[in-house]
């Protein structure tokens, strides 16, 4: 078969099988929609118009064409535990401020594409990421597990809660415990056939079975009644520290649905040559959390699951999304009664099994296999289950901002030298066969210059100077990890300038990128000449050295 008929075939499949994954994706966000809503302590609606906005608008701005964008387990959990701390057990209070927050969310992260911070999730360490999640996973299993087996826990803590199931077991509910592990096993069952959607069917056949074996007579709690409206957006009437509160739990929540969603996001980006624009991907999720907010849904992110989920049902581009839009509308036009006579029980299954995977140790593994990050991943997610999501997710963060500083203030230096007669110049330490050049020195910094590493990057090419057995005639200083200067290593270049020219050691500085001279020649470092501001390479920069010591030698002969 020749190419064209290949492609001629691919078109005609793509847009039949775009159908089959749109209708199936429907139909998870349905179910999803609803069991988020109640990790999020709000209406089922709450859900579904979150599911519904999410993809309409990045389907209108984002890059993607596999990334779905809808309700997260995670951000359901931490807007719960942000907003439960501040309402105090006022519900009406704790819908205002998750409105509140979901907005301020969608705000930061345009922000955040204003500036185009589209690397903002960097500031995320992975291990801290997937120790968190670790951690997250736990907590939402465990406190989902008391609607699974139909017992009111009056305990707030992951633990505290595990510990008043274990010694209450005499009051779980045995019907509401049957219809949540038969769900359970239904769906570990389904797993097998990943291409259909398991949550939605076990959804359908918890209504079938509450319809005809009467669960909710015999005590199994169903979900209610839907009351799909949209009102006027409108921000809630909060105090002004109230709203302050709420800005620094939205940047936490910024960061960790973005960390998510550029995880997501990228992942099928390399699978599928699927080009990416995280600043565009910023605007998109920021539009899509703003009109959420402004209708009282939930923050929404390109989770992984639904994402990953998107592609096994057999997405080949948007025209998935759109599918799933219109199905997700005309299910919930038409089906919201029935929808609210799904068991919970049969909701906390999904949740858990939704988690599963995300339960083992096996994302760490390669930390402890490395022997590097171990304590920050574990202390991410002993943070999430021992404080609670939302400390721990804040003490996450400063970790991350932690290992950042810590890696930026280390300040190694490496001196270089020539291996025989070649024009290659390596590590010294590294290669101790490497020789120097008589009267020239030869370093590089391990980091770029910037504010929080200038210093120390300073004093270790000091100590590296004081240190040589025959001070320098001239120091070549490489800059290539540098692609830019901040104020504060600028004025820390300066410094370097002028105890350099106090102790007679002239400074060539080679490999700079064009931005970094066009700094270093505004700022005229203490009138080193142009020549010596340069893209040349580590050994054209020696020649250029010995050159000088040369024509100095000669002068001062003369």
């Amino acid at each position: 078969m020749n190419s064209a008929s290949l492609k001629s075939r691919a078109g005609s499949d793509l847009p039949w099988m775009d159908m089959v994954a749109g209708l199936s994706l429907a139909g998870l966000l349905a179910s999803s929609s609803i069991a988020y809503a109640r990790l999020g302590q709000l209406p089922p609606q709450a859900g579904l118009i979150a599911s519904a906005l999410g993809l309409l608008c990045y389907g209108l701005v984002g890059r993607s064409r596999f990334a779905v964008v809808a309700p997260t387990s995670s951000s359901a959990t931490v807007m719960a535990a942000a907003t439960a701390s501040m309402a105090g057990g006022n519900a009406l209070l704790q819908m205002g401020l998750s409105t509140a927050l979901v907005v301020l969310t969608g705000l930061m992260f345009m922000l955040a594409g204003l500036l185009r911070l589209g690397r903002i999730s960097d500031f995320i360490a992975r291990p801290v990421l997937r120790g968190f999640s670790l951690g997250l996973a736990w907590v939402i299993c465990i406190k989902q597990v008391p609607t699974l087996v139909g017992y009111s826990a009056q305990a707030s803590g992951a633990l505290p809660t595990a510990w008043e199931l274990v010694t209450h077991v005499d009051q779980w509910h045995p019907w509401s415990l049957m219809v949540g592990l038969t769900a359970l096993g239904l769906l570990c069952l389904g797993g097998i056939y990943q291409k259909l959607p398991m949550a939605f069917a076990v959804i359908v056949l918890g209504i079938v079975a509450n319809r005809m074996l009467g669960l909710n007579a015999l005590g199994v709690a169903e979900v209610g009644a839907i009351q799909l409206t949209l009102q006027r957006p409108q921000l809630p009437s909060l105090s002004q520290a109230q709203w302050q509160q709420l800005a620094e739990m939205a940047m936490a929540v910024m960061l960790m649905v973005y960390g998510e969603s550029c995880t997501s996001i990228r992942t099928y980006s390399l699978i599928k040559k699927d080009p990416v624009d995280a600043n565009r991907d910023l605007w998109a999720l920021g539009l899509s959390n703003l009109t959420s907010g402004l209708f009282n849904g939930l923050p929404v992110g390109a989770g992984f699951s639904q994402t990953s989920a998107s592609v096994v049902y057999g997405a080949q581009g948007k025209a998935t999304t759109w599918v799933a839009l219109v199905a997700l509308l005309i299910l919930v036009g038409t089906s919201l009664p029935y929808l609210a006579l799904t068991p919970e029980p049969v909701l906390a299954a999904i949740v858990i099994f939704s988690m599963w995977k995300s339960l083992g140790w096996g994302p760490l593994k390669i930390y402890f296999g490395l022997h590097r990050s171990r304590l920050s991943a574990v202390a991410a997610a002993l943070g999430a289950i021992f404080f609670g999501v939302l400390d721990g997710l804040i003490l996450g963060i400063g970790m991350s901002f932690i290992m950042a500083l810590l890696q930026l203030g280390k300040g190694a230096v490496q001196e270089l030298g020539r291996l025989g007669q070649d024009t290659v110049w390596v590590d010294r330490d590294a290669c101790p066969e490497a020789q120097g050049v008589p009267g020239v020195m030869v370093l590089r910094p391990d980091e770029g210059f910037t504010f929080a590493n200038a210093e120390s990057l300073c004093h270790a090419i000091r100590q590296r100077i004081e240190s040589a057995p025959i001070p320098p005639q001239v120091l070549v200083l490489s800059l290539e990890r540098s692609p830019d200067l901040d104020g504060g290593a600028v004025e820390s270049l300066r410094e370097l300038v002028q105890s350099l020219q106090e102790q007679e050691i002239r400074l060539i500085f080679v490999r700079l990128s064009t931005r970094v001279i066009q700094v270093l020649e505004t700022v005229h470092l203490f009138g080193i000449p142009d020549e010596h501001l340069s893209e040349l390479t580590v050994h054209q920069g020696v020649l250029q050295a010995e050159k000088s010591m040369g024509s100095a030698n000669a002068g001062a002969a003369a």
